[in-house]
């Protein structure tokens, strides 16, 4: 409410994109188009995502996208992510920049959120806000140290101690 989101973007959906969804829809009623974009990197949770949605006639607000992993190599470091070269996936990013990111996956191997926010950032306004759920593991404690504040496209601003930490920040 504060920052007035306009449209955001979410790794990794579930009950957090039934809870933006309803968010949003509270902040613009009426809608004009889906306002969240979910990427999902499992069909299954696609499908239940989507599901949801439609029960809580939400299916306008967000755009829940199947974007299974592949390699990639960011920040000088190999691992899988998110294949943002899906055709899907590219219209679902595409056209008014994001004001807010969560990032809550993908889900696999210890690091491999590393390559998420950097990779979505020429989609974001300057200044658009994010959070990195999970903070304060140990693997994304090492994103954050020897990755996204080496990203001159990134500001990191510190750790709310919720449950396991969000990490906050912002696109510059």
């Amino acid at each position: 409410q504060r920052i007035r989101v306009r449209r955001v973007l979410e790794f990794g959906s579930g009950i957090s994109t039934l809870s933006l969804a309803v968010f949003l829809a509270e902040l613009h009623p009426g809608g004009d188009g889906p306002r969240l974009v979910s990427v999902e990197q499992n069909g299954d949770e696609v499908d239940k995502t989507r599901e949801r949605l439609a029960r809580h006639g939400l299916e306008g607000m967000a755009r829940v996208v199947h974007s299974p992993m592949t390699e990639c190599c960011v920040l000088d470091r190999r691992t899988l992510c998110y294949d943002l070269e899906r055709p899907e996936v590219r219209a679902a990013l595409e056209g008014e920049p994001f004001d807010f990111i969560l990032v809550d996956g993908p889900m696999g191997e210890p690091g491999c959120r590393v390559a998420t926010l950097p990779r979505v950032t020429r989609y974001a306004r300057p200044g658009a806000e994010f959070l990195l759920d999970d903070a304060l593991r140990d693997a994304e404690m090492d994103i954050v140290a020897r990755g996204w504040r080496r990203d001159p496209a990134i500001e990191v601003r510190g750790v709310m101690f919720v449950g396991k930490g969000f990490l906050t920040g912002r696109i510059r």
